[in-house]
């Protein structure tokens, strides 16, 4: 139907929230939860909110939906009032933070593998301070990831804020943990806009985090580092702020770096008992869920700047406009 927009899908949108004694108690809040909404679903699918339900009943157990086809058609086409590209995407991206608890404990390939049960207390967050996590079961908090795609798990808030954490950085020898550490907590510390240019040029043009990044891009170093103590204005750096985050991107990601920075973020999943879900829906609506603990892959990204001026893939600016909107640089992962 033209115009029609679907419905988020989170859990806190499904009227989750707070703390549930076991999975069957958590089960029957959330179909309740899809329930409340299924006039809402009916205008998007006739079956969307039976989809749903479906999901919750069957997660994991290798079962088709009969009719799916038709539906993904649809959803494929209808957007959402969330800042998902689509309603399927919806379903994989934040559905998944609603089924997870019951997909890690009643699938077919989890149960029985994990210390959960039926009888795992879950919890789902209602406010942005316990950001870093999605959901818990049992009190193990895990974190919902795309099964393709980007997506920031990891901000540098999450990961200075744990006190646990910042003890076992400080007792490490491996001094580029100490220096990871050090950049999320300029991070954090310095508006988002200013945050890539602060963490390279610090406080006087030399003093950064990254000052090993001076001299590699000459013609911006001559804008960026005036001289004179003269202040940089915001604008000047939100020209270069895409190509200030590709650069520290492609740092994270050079043979020097990121061997640490998967050690770093192994290192805070491990302290945190922090596992990564995902939810891949395949042919016929079957739904394979994913329940990982071991970082591979880590890089320091960000979504990029609202603005006139875009960079390419080695932090050079070019004229190719973005119209993301700024995020504070995080840890990207794959696992």
């Amino acid at each position: 139907m033209a115009g029609v927009k679907s419905p988020g899908l989170k859990p806190t949108e499904l009227g989750l929230g707070g703390k549930y004694s076991n999975i069957r108690v958590y089960k029957s809040a959330l179909i309740d939860g899809i329930n409340s909404k299924k006039k809402e679903f009916d205008m998007v699918h006739p079956e969307y909110a039976n989809y749903l339900i479906f999901l919750v009943q069957n997660a994991g157990t290798g079962k088709a939906f009969t009719g799916f086809n038709e539906l993904k058609q649809t959803l494929l086409k209808t957007p959402t009032i969330s800042d998902s590209k689509n309603s399927f995407s919806e379903i994989e991206k934040y559905f998944a933070e609603a089924v997870g608890p019951i997909a890690i404990v009643e699938s077919n390939e989890y149960k029985g593998n994990t210390p959960f049960t039926m009888n795992s207390s879950v919890g789902v967050p209602t406010s942005k301070n316990e950001s870093g996590y999605d959901f818990t079961v049992n009190g193990t908090e895990i974190t919902v990831k795309m099964p393709t795609g980007k997506t920031n798990t990891l901000k540098p808030g999450d990961i200075v804020n744990d006190t646990e954490f910042a003890k076992l950085v400080s007792k490490s020898t491996n001094r580029k943990l100490k220096i990871l550490f050090q950049l999320f907590k300029v991070l954090d510390e310095t508006p988002t806009k200013r945050g890539a240019y602060t963490a390279i040029y610090g406080t006087t043009g030399t003093n950064g985090v990254l000052k090993e990044l001076l001299g590699n891009k000459k013609e911006q170093d001559t804008i960026l580092r005036p001289g004179g103590n003269v202040d940089v204005p915001d604008n000047i750096i939100m020209m270069y702020g895409n190509a200030l985050e590709k650069q520290i991107e492609n740092w994270s990601k050079s043979n020097g770096w990121n061997a640490a920075l998967i050690e770093f973020t192994n290192l805070y999943y491990t302290t945190k008992k922090l596992f990564a879900f995902s939810l891949k829906v395949g042919a016929g609506g079957k739904a394979t869920p994913k329940f990982k603990s071991a970082v591979k892959g880590a890089s320091i990204t960000g979504k990029g700047r609202a603005g006139p001026f875009g960079t390419d893939a080695n932090g050079n600016m070019t004229s190719s406009p973005t119209r993301v909107k700024p995020e504070k640089l995080g840890i990207q992962m794959s696992f």
